[in-house]
């Protein structure tokens, strides 16, 4: 069994991928392509707990949040003043306040209705044999 103490030959900065030179002197080539999702640029509230989102893709629409209002921290919404007060937080997420935020990526599969694989097709070819 070989076992490889591979040491980075050339940096990734460039989003290219690596080379890796073991102590075989065996030269390794790792590919990677980073994968991002569009960034949500703006959101309004609606009424009936929707908010209307836009990503920088172009992408934009209405997702209703009926399903999560009244429950949890979602009881905040209850008050419609609270509720219309939703912005883009710095981090890029939904967010009420400092207490109640929603993924902006999960928002966008659900505007969409993309899964992970829709949006990453190359997750498709991922094994999770264990």
């Amino acid at each position: 069994m070989w076992r490889y103490a591979a040491r980075r030959r050339d940096a990734a900065a460039s989003g290219r991928g690596a080379v890796f030179q073991a102590s075989r002197s065996i030269l390794i080539s790792v590919s990677f392509k980073v994968l991002t999702m569009p960034k949500l640029v703006d959101v309004k509230a609606l009424a009936n707990y929707r908010i209307w989102l836009r990503y920088d893709d172009g992408t934009e629409g209405e997702v209703d949040l009926s399903d999560l209002a009244g429950r949890g921290v979602f009881k905040a919404w209850d008050d419609a003043t609270f509720f219309s007060a939703v912005r883009v937080a710095s981090h890029g997420a939904v967010e009420w306040g400092s207490d109640i935020d929603l993924c902006p990526d999960s928002l966008y599969m659900r505007l969409t209705g993309q899964s992970p694989e829709d949006v990453f097709p190359a997750l498709r070819s991922v094994h999770a044999d264990a």
